[in-house]
């Protein structure tokens, strides 16, 4: 019905099963593009096309970051307002800055990237700022080695235990509770997972194991050890 099929990635891409859209209903029951995504938040927030500016102002009012049916989010000197999304392995963001008279809009079918880098590296680009291109090549890493990083390592401060297991030339993580998400070298020590903005840096090895990592997310990090 050209409509677009969605997909994850676990070590390779799989198709996922799509969810009826009497499902979510208003809250993900939207099948549009990017396109019509921009020309709907431009006529939202610069007209009164749509919506009154009483309503309008309604909408706007933000309490911590939220407010009607809006988010607002700031960038460097300016602040947009609009709305993300997601349902399968379907993403959205739609955005609109008033200041600069911008807006942008992204969906994705299948993303092994965290969707908001790519949405600052677009708004970088649109605002003229300097933009540092993601490096997707890859650190091979021999099989042999591999057993330098298994192990189940916890800390004190951080809530889950997170085991590194091999799966076949490759490393994988699994935090307690949670699905396994592959790792990514970028060098002998450093790995990622793009998809969840997850680093993952090893240190200290000895007798041919590493003893520890940091483990960096969301501009959060922690030291996790290895327990056996």
């Amino acid at each position: 019905n050209n409509e677009a099929s969605s997909f994850q990635y676990v070590s390779s891409w799989s198709k996922l099963d799509d969810s009826h859209l009497s499902i979510p209903s208003g809250a993900g029951a939207i099948v549009s593009t990017v396109s019509d995504l921009t020309v709907f938040i431009n006529s939202l927030l610069t007209s009164e096309k749509l919506i009154t500016s009483t309503s309008l102002d309604q909408m706007k009012t933000t309490i911590d970051h939220f407010g009607h049916g809006l988010f607002k989010v700031p960038f460097y000197e300016d602040s947009g307002f609009g709305h993300g999304g997601s349902i399968d392995g379907f993403k959205s963001e739609l955005y609109y800055f008033p200041t600069s008279k911008i807006a942008v809009s992204i969906l994705s079918n299948g993303l092994a990237l965290n969707l908001n880098d790519v949405l600052v590296t677009v708004l970088n680009i649109a605002y003229n700022k300097d933009v540092e291109l993601p490096d997707f090549s890859e650190f091979n890493i021999s099989s042999e080695l591999l057993s330098q990083y298994e192990g189940t390592f916890s800390s004190p401060s951080f809530p889950l235990k997170i085991t590194i297991s091999s799966d076949g030339n490759s490393l994988k993580a699994q935090a307690t509770g949670q699905g396994a998400f592959p790792l990514t070298a970028v060098s002998q020590t450093q790995f990622e997972f793009s998809g969840a903005g997850i680093k993952i840096m090893f240190d200290k090895l000895e007798e041919g194991t590493y003893k520890e990592f940091t483990f960096t997310q969301a501009g959060q990090q922690f030291t996790l050890t290895r327990e056996d």
